[in-house]
């Protein structure tokens, strides 16, 4: 059939040219056509509800003749004539005329033919859906977000636009957009009510914050900082020593938590702004379950001369809690990190989760030999693992290594990535003590407890561990080819960098953006 297609195809054109040229004319042109064709390229991908989206990725415009569907019991032909600019896209709805198809092939007028399934065998670690693709783009960002303590839902932000999913269907539930800069955060709330920020507009200073219902209606709008800002590097002196704040600026802190976002030392519900307030320049959010986020203040405390305190620097955790008169805070808890110096420690990563409130810090390593005592040297990371409902310390200590990025718990056990040796290390969450450290074969920056299971994630693979570090499925984003039959070249670069999410007890959700910035979002199995 689709070898009759590009025939048809190909006849048309040739029909085109006039009988009174000649065979030299005639020939420059049919060259002309195969040159064409070598630029065209497409990329084809199907939506579960039956949409299908055509991307241009080619070096020229690109006009659709025909689509062939097909699926185990039928096989069909659907006219379309439609042009499809150089980074442009379509969306043909096969909703109208069920059944749905599980592959298509894209016909053009210049003969070639797209398909939406990868040649050869299917990907490690089973097949996979394509909910969205030619997502974002060059320069526009795209992530994905879930909140833990409700996943019937998660949501997706590209460029101005939000978009909300139901995790059981894979449909879209409703959009937003901001009408201009981009989406930086979105904070989904247990009571289904979704905080979306948006910034890197106008002044480059200013963040509208969004509240929104449970059906994506925007209902208020709050004018919110995008970054904290420092202007200056101060000067070291003996009798003035404090730590140097850095040059320039970085995002302010935010993330999510049971029933409030937090957003800059402020606490947000569905029904609007919490009475209950931090300083935003001084604390900084770690982690957050179901029910409470954890912030931090970092401080070092040189006392002069000498330390003033043996026991170091010090990092203040606090826990706020969902309460009967709103956002409460329900402990906090000093941590001394058997280190003095000028300089607060930097948060490396934390996860909270099964009773627990796993942290790890550095010291930041200052070389400037102009400030008073100088050059610092970093340390090694330090470990603290707090119970989530007391606050008691129940691990801190130096760990064994450098190079952390990651971390997960799964309320027992403290995992804990190092990408540069490709191992993640496992400590105990109480006693301290050795990690044991096993080696995964991949660079892993980031890791995730859920279901029973470590989902420890690299760029373009994902290997899915058991709590004794027993490997029991790897699943392989590397190449995810949409393939043209006519040239027999993969359209489609290696898709790299894929943010994770774990939607149940048997699917994942990543986000994969390919080498031209545009990506896919994909719905795939990771039980073994």
């Amino acid at each position: 059939m689709i070898y009759l297609l590009v025939i048809a195809s190909l006849q048309a054109i040739s029909i085109s040219l006039s009988s009174s040229q000649g065979a030299e004319v005639a020939a420059q042109q049919a060259g002309q056509v195969v040159q064409m064709r070598s630029l065209e390229h497409l990329k084809v991908g199907i939506s579960r509800g039956g949409n299908v989206t055509i991307f241009n990725d080619g070096l020229i415009p690109s006009g659709i003749s025909f689509l062939l569907e097909q699926n185990s019991s039928m096989s069909r032909q659907l006219p379309v004539k439609q042009s499809v600019a150089v980074g442009g896209s379509v969306i043909v709805s096969t909703r109208a005329i069920p059944p749905f198809p599980s592959s298509v092939a894209v016909v053009t007028s210049l003969g070639n033919v797209f398909a939406s399934t990868p040649s050869g065998s299917s990907p490690s670690g089973g097949n996979w859906k394509t909910l969205a693709a030619a997502l974002a783009g060059p320069g526009v960002d795209a992530q994905i977000y879930q909140n833990p303590a409700d996943p019937t839902r998660f949501f997706l932000s590209t460029g101005p636009s939000a978009f909300a999913y139901s995790s059981s269907r894979g449909t879209q539930l409703w959009s937003f957009n901001a009408g201009q800069g981009e989406v930086t955060d979105v904070f989904p709330l247990t009571d289904g009510g979704v905080y979306v920020s948006d910034g890197y507009y106008g002044d480059q200073f200013t963040s509208n914050l969004y509240r929104l219902s449970s059906s994506g209606t925007s209902t208020s709008t709050y004018s919110m900082r995008l970054l904290r800002l420092y202007y200056q590097l101060e000067v070291q002196f003996p009798d003035n020593d404090q730590p140097p704040l850095p040059a320039g600026s970085q995002p302010v802190q935010k993330g999510t938590g049971g029933l409030y976002g937090y957003y800059d030392g402020w606490f947000f519900s569905s029904s609007g702004l919490s009475g209950a307030t931090v300083q935003g320049d001084a604390f900084s959010f770690a982690s957050s379950d179901s029910n409470q986020i954890y912030l931090f203040v970092a401080g070092g405390n040189p006392g002069g001369y000498g330390c003033s305190n043996p026991r170091g620097n010090v990092v203040m955790i606090f826990a706020y809690s969902d309460g009967a008169q709103g956002v409460q805070n329900v402990w906090a808890v000093p941590v001394f990190l058997n280190l003095c110096d000028y300089y607060p420690e930097s948060l490396i990563g934390s996860a909270a989760g099964s009773g627990v409130v796993a942290s790890v810090f550095s010291v930041a390593h200052w070389s400037q030999t102009t400030y008073f005592g100088g050059p610092y040297s970093g340390s090694n990371p330090y470990l603290i693992v707090l119970s989530s409902s007391t606050g008691a310390i129940l691990t801190s200590t130096v760990l064994d290594s450098t190079g952390y990025t990651g971390v997960a718990t799964d309320g027992t056990r403290v995992y804990l990535s190092i990408p540069s040796s490709q191992q993640v290390e496992v400590m105990s969450a109480s006693g301290g003590g050795s990690g044991t450290f096993y080696n995964i074969g991949i660079p892993a920056f980031k890791l995730l407890w859920a279901g029973g299971l470590l989902f420890a994630i690299a760029d373009s693979q994902v290997k899915v561990y058991d709590s004794s570090m027993t490997l029991q499925k790897s699943i392989d984003f590397s190449p995810q080819s949409f393939y043209s039959l006519s040239n027999s070249k993969p359209l489609e670069p290696e898709m790299i960098q894929p943010s994770f999410l774990v939607l149940n007890s048997t699917s994942y959700l990543a986000l994969l953006r390919n080498s031209t910035g545009f990506g896919s979002l994909v719905i795939g199995p990771y039980s073994p």
